[in-house]
């Protein structure tokens, strides 16, 4: 049965392309740094932007949609980490914010770290580190998906505002 209240938001290819060059770039500059001498911050950048490209590349050749919002809740797919699905009646609370100029949705849940232990050990940890940094592990942007910010945010206010038991701020 297919629901009559969905929509699905797929995943940007130019976007994630553009992501995956400016990774690779990062990748490079982080050699350059360990051949000056710089060994741990040219290891660190290998490393956090070697995922960031494996993590873009893999989307390039995904086909399945980047977000995905119904009645029941969304399917969030927009990031490097596992795939998830988040019931409504999970959610209680969501915070529009910028960070260095990118736009995101934090989406707060009753049962945080039932999301954070997903996903393979580097995953975790990254899930673990934004549960410490927005508490919530669960954010949504729109570098990735075929929709900008401000509509990506209206849109997801629209289906809180009908699906969740919550008291928007405006």
């Amino acid at each position: 049965m297919e629901n009559q209240d969905e929509i699905v938001i797929t995943l940007s290819r130019k976007k994630t392309f553009l992501m995956a060059i400016g990774s690779l770039g990062f990748v490079i500059a982080g050699v350059w740094v360990l051949m000056l001498g710089a060994i741990g911050v040219g290891i660190v950048c290998i490393l956090f932007f070697g995922f960031c490209l494996i993590c873009a590349i893999n989307k390039l050749f995904e086909t399945s949609a980047g977000l995905v919002l119904n009645d029941q809740g969304f399917y969030n797919n927009s990031c490097g980490l596992p795939e998830v699905f988040v019931p409504w009646a999970e959610v209680v609370g969501i915070v529009e914010f910028e960070v260095s100029g990118i736009k995101t949705i934090s989406i707060f849940v009753n049962d945080p770290d039932k999301y954070v232990g997903r996903g393979n050990l580097v995953q975790r940890l990254l899930n673990r580190d934004q549960l410490k940094s927005t508490d919530t592990p669960i954010s949504i942007s729109a570098h990735i998906l075929n929709i900008d910010h401000d509509q990506l945010f209206s849109t997801f206010e629209s289906y809180v505002k009908n699906y969740c038991d919550l008291e928007l701020e405006q």
